[in-house]
Parts: C-alpha cells; structure tokens; sequence
C-alpha cells in the first residue's frame, strides 16, 4: 500500500479527512494524469510521486502517465514509447531475424492472447528461401513424447543450416535444462552452420529458465493501448503507406482501422 511508504504514511488520513471532495473529483476524472493533485504536499512536486499515487487511486491510467513521464525526461522520449508503433509484428520480427539474430542466439516469442507467432514464421522463413517443403523449416508442437523429435531436428538443424522452431515449450519445462545443454553445445560448436536459427514460443511460466531467457531475443505481440495506438498499429499492418492510396482508399482503410 502507498501508506506503507514512511514519505506517504499521512496520505490516507489527508484524503479522507481534509479533501474528500477534491480527490473524489481527481478519482472521476477521465485523465486524472493530467490533473493537478489535490492540496499542495511536498511530496507530490516530483512527477514520478505523482505517478505513485496515481496507481493508489487510477491504476487503469499509470501506463499512460508513465509513458507521458518518459517523453517529458527524456530528449528522445517518443523513440522509446512508440518505438514499435508504426511497424507490424511482422516488420519487427523479420528485422530482428535478419539484423540480430545469430546461430547463437535464439528468439523467444512470449505468447499473448490472439498471437501467432508460427505464422510470421512461417511467412519470412518463405521469403528467405526456408520452408517445410525444402526440408530446412521444422515446426514442432511441444508435449509428451516431442522432446525426441525436437533433439533430432535440432541436431539435423545445426548441421545443415535449418531453422527450428519449438512451439509451447512452457508445456515441458523439466526438458529445458537439457535444451540448454544443447544450445549451450552448438554455441561451443565450431562445426554449426552459419544460417542455424532456433525459435521458441511460451506462455507466461516462472518455472522456464532464466538462462533460456537471458540468452535470447525475446518478443511478445500484445494488444496496443488506446485508440492512437490501436490505430497506428492496424494501418501497420498494410504494407503500403497511406499516401500511395486514393482518397476513397484511405477513407475507407480509416474506417476499418
């Protein structure tokens, strides 16, 4: 609790004792973020402060308020909260694929809900000359009894340059001690090719390692906030830009968006 807090421990009593009222209006407000807090505390000239209590009070608005609190501290605040913004899901992977991945280092998709990373997959692997037809994209749902199949694809992978993807790998978390291990092997590896690329997908698991994590890209497609952003993010998905379009075009792309 924010009172838990020794510079806040009076904040309870002030709200509900001397301005009731004025903080029932600030807890009203449709952006409470921008609103001047209530009373003249000292505690509350820093922005950040005022963000702590925006969490006590409106926890629905502090995504926004920190995202205001970056783009006012820093030169270059937009560069880091819209910085995937203009892009699709597939922009962005296929950037990483072909700008930092490595044979050593995998990408991890965190699984949010409605994503589909195997399909982004799929697409830029064809575009990059790799698919299930020509034998060097290997697709494996993880469960019971996969755990063989995704060793011996992995091996076959490392040798001969295909890309592996292990889909819901947070369904076999006691076998990821032994994926690393073997990471770890074609890392050390002199003799792994150079276009080997290794791909996991996972829901949410405290019990995946942090070593797996900490070792790779790591990307999750989560439903933008706000009508901007919803926005920005449904015009990303067409390839072409809204100039390049006649006028009905664009209107009717900005209806559907």
């Amino acid at each position: 609790m924010l009172s838990d807090i020794e510079e806040y421990d009076n904040i309870k009593d002030y709200v509900s004792k001397e301005n009731t009222a004025k903080y029932k209006e600030y807890f009203n407000s449709i952006t409470p973020e921008n609103e001047k807090i209530p009373g003249d505390l000292r505690i509350y000239s820093d922005k950040f402060e005022k963000i702590l209590l925006l969490k006590a009070l409106r926890p629905d608005r502090v995504s926004t308020a920190i995202d205001q609190w970056i783009n006012q501290l820093l030169p270059s605040g937009k560069e880091f909260t819209e910085c995937d913004a203009k892009n699709s899901f597939y922009q962005i992977v296929y950037e990483c694929i072909t700008k930092d991945m490595t044979k050593e280092i995998p990408m991890f998709f965190i699984l949010s809900p409605g994503s589909d990373p195997v399909k982004d997959i799929r697409d830029i692997g064809k575009s990059l000359g790799y698919s299930k037809e020509d034998g060097n994209l290997d697709i494996i749902s993880m469960g019971e009894g996969q755990d063989i199949i995704a060793e011996d694809k992995l091996e076959i992978g490392h040798k001969e340059g295909n890309w592996v993807m292990l889909c819901n790998i947070h369904l076999m978390v006691d076998w990821l001690a032994e994926l690393e291990k073997k990471l770890d092997f074609f890392k050390q590896d002199i003799n792994t090719n150079k276009d080997f690329r290794v791909f996991v997908s996972a829901e949410f698991n405290p019990d995946i390692p942090s070593g797996l994590l900490n070792r790779s890209i790591k990307l999750t497609n989560e439903p933008p906030l706000g009508m901007k952003a919803n926005m920005k993010k449904a015009l990303s998905m067409f390839k072409d830009t809204m100039d390049a379009k006649d006028t009905k075009e664009r209107a009717i792309l900005f209806g559907l968006c």
